[in-house]
């Protein structure tokens, strides 16, 4: 398995958009706690959260997200279980199911992270004393970042089974100290 320093490597030479970056380092955070929590490899859960948008870019077909990442990656010493759930993110496109635990974690930190994200940017304070109950106004408002699919967090959540407010209960811990610019 390669480490995580190389991986931010990979994620650089493919992404070089400070949105995406700090995306795929915000996704890579919440993974790695919740590995932490689980009592699951660290390092597995990181990298997958780290490298699970390399091949999203302005340069890239979105039709290939999800397929384009697994060919530049398929090389590198990276376990299969990454490989897996890096397609399974979006499963509409690769036609790959979720199956594991770690999946079912990407697909559950991936586009909530977009979402505390949108409403950390209009806050002063960015994550500082960030409300759950704040959240969930927020995720059921569908006018509120509104490219964030709101039906893969609830996939992922079932998948790793908890609930909405448990899961941002746990991010709202998790991103208490995050910073960013």
């Amino acid at each position: 398995m390669i480490f995580r320093s190389y991986a931010d490597i990979l994620l650089k030479q493919h992404i070089n958009d400070s949105y995406h970056l700090l995306h795929a380092n915000m996704v890579a955070y919440a993974m790695d706690k919740y590995a932490e929590l689980k009592g699951f490899d660290r390092d597995m859960y990181f990298i997958t959260g780290l490298l699970h948008d390399v091949d999203f870019g302005a340069a890239y077909d979105v039709n290939q997200h999800g397929s384009l990442s697994i060919i530049w990656l398929k090389n590198e010493d990276i376990d299969q279980k990454v490989l897996h759930a890096i397609q399974s993110h979006v499963e509409h496109r690769t036609h790959i199911k979720p199956e594991s635990e770690l999946d079912f974690a990407l697909i559950a930190c991936d586009e909530i992270c977009g979402l505390m994200y949108a409403y950390s940017a209009i806050r002063p304070e960015k994550f500082k004393n960030l409300k759950v109950k704040s959240l969930v106004e927020c995720f059921n408002n569908k006018k509120f970042a509104v490219k964030v699919d709101r039906q893969l967090i609830l996939q992922g959540i079932t998948g790793i089974h908890t609930t909405l407010e448990d899961h941002l209960a746990f991010l709202v811990s998790v991103f208490q100290d995050f910073e960013y610019e």
